[in-house]
């Protein structure tokens, strides 16, 4: 090789070299501000994922409400089938599919209820009990289907007798979870790609909201790892072959709690692709400016050699 390919070689791969580590360093800090605007928006998400929720329990409240406003009017018949008829009358007017009604005289109607709720144990049932404790309206923990293994909510109101003193029934109603999880799925910053409730410890329950890149495996070890716990928020734990920073927080006044994990690979993804391209681009024009260079010093060169 020449003295000239060895200079411009020279100083090809010495430019090349800063220039990659000059790109490397601005991509790091790059990556560190995108991951703290990145947590940013998720925290802003599950707040707006909280603020869907409190509405969402707003509604089902004030549907119980109704329930037992109209389930007060028609208790007080005797009539064969009135209180069945009165009682799937106002399901249907404020849209309810699961609803039941039971009173202390042992009088019950029921449609399609999720747990397994009859007149010969409905006083024994939590709502009833509920009904009879609280004196207002109210909304029973998770509990998982015997039909599908699916977890729904229970809503329901008392109904008073005689000038409100005391309590002769209690009305109320099932809710999915999954009417939950479709109020707050539509709202966070990457794609998702379902959203899973499972209880933890102390008689809570995650509302997880499950990344759309997030394997099956990754999803039971996730489960597994807060089963007893949730970690810190914003703590970045190792799930399988990747790496998931934790953004949660719990629904006021309920038991649940939404729970967003959000992938570093994902994170690092556009700017892995970026740091690709500027480091294409800025090798082209090294190539570029190293043939530019060979040619001048080959034009040195031969003037030199003329001389001589």
């Amino acid at each position: 090789m020449s003295i000239r390919h060895k200079i411009a070689a020279t100083l090809f791969i010495s430019v090349f070299v800063l220039t990659l580590l000059m790109n490397v360093l601005g991509q790091f800090l790059n990556y560190r501000e995108f991951r703290q605007h990145i947590r940013g928006d998720a925290e802003t998400s599950v707040r707006l994922a909280i603020g869907q929720a409190n509405r969402w329990f707003a509604d089902n409240m004030t549907a119980a409400n109704l329930l037992g406003f109209q389930a007060e009017k028609f208790a007080e018949t005797e009539a064969a089938g009135i209180l069945e008829e009165a009682l799937m009358s106002a399901a249907d007017q404020i849209g309810l599919s699961s609803v039941y009604l039971g009173m202390d005289d042992g009088r019950f109607a029921a449609r399609e209820p999720e747990a397994d709720i009859t007149a010969a144990n409905f006083k024994e049932s939590e709502w009833f009990r509920e009904a009879k404790k609280q004196r207002k309206l109210f909304f029973i923990s998770p509990t998982a289907s015997k039909r599908d293994g699916k977890y729904f909510l229970t809503f329901g109101a008392p109904i008073f007798g005689a000038q409100r003193l005391f309590v002769k029934g209690a009305v109320g109603f099932d809710v999915p979870l999954a009417d939950l999880k479709n109020a707050v799925g539509g709202i966070f910053v990457s794609e998702v790609g379902g959203v899973e409730v499972f209880p933890i410890k102390e008689g809570r329950y995650v509302i997880f909201v499950r990344p759309q890149q997030m394997s099956e495996v990754e999803l039971t070890l996730f489960k597994d790892r807060i089963q007893e716990g949730l970690p810190e928020a914003g703590t970045r734990i190792p799930i399988h072959k990747n790496q998931y920073l934790l953004i949660h927080e719990p629904i006021p006044g309920t038991p649940l709690v939404i729970f967003y994990p959000i992938s570093i690979a994902e994170l690092a993804h556009p700017l892995i692709k970026r740091a690709l391209v500027v480091t294409g681009i800025t090798t082209l024009g090294l190539f570029i400016v190293f043939q530019l260079v060979l040619m001048l010093m080959g034009r040195f060169v031969n003037r030199i050699q003329l001389l001589k």
